[in-house]
């Protein structure tokens, strides 16, 4: 039960922490990986190999900017 208790204080605790300063592109280049089933290129992220997408991930953080969905092929 205490291990239980300790996890549960640990989730919390990291919950409640500031937001990192780093944009939406420098975040996916810090922790995002794609799957060997989903890219032909597995791997770390790297938002220099897809530098159309840079702009539309910054959006998400600008104010005043509302949240839409976009759904992209994979395939062009």
């Amino acid at each position: 039960m205490k291990k239980t208790v300790d996890l549960f204080k640990k989730i919390v605790k990291q919950s409640l922490m500031p937001l990192s300063d780093q944009t939406v592109s420098e975040w996916a280049d810090s922790y995002r990986m794609i799957s060997g089933e989903a890219a032909a290129e597995p791997g770390r992220w790297r938002t220099d190999r897809a530098p159309y997408q840079k702009a539309i991930m910054e959006a998400f953080t600008e104010p005043g900017i509302r949240p839409h969905l976009r759904l992209e092929s994979p395939i062009s």
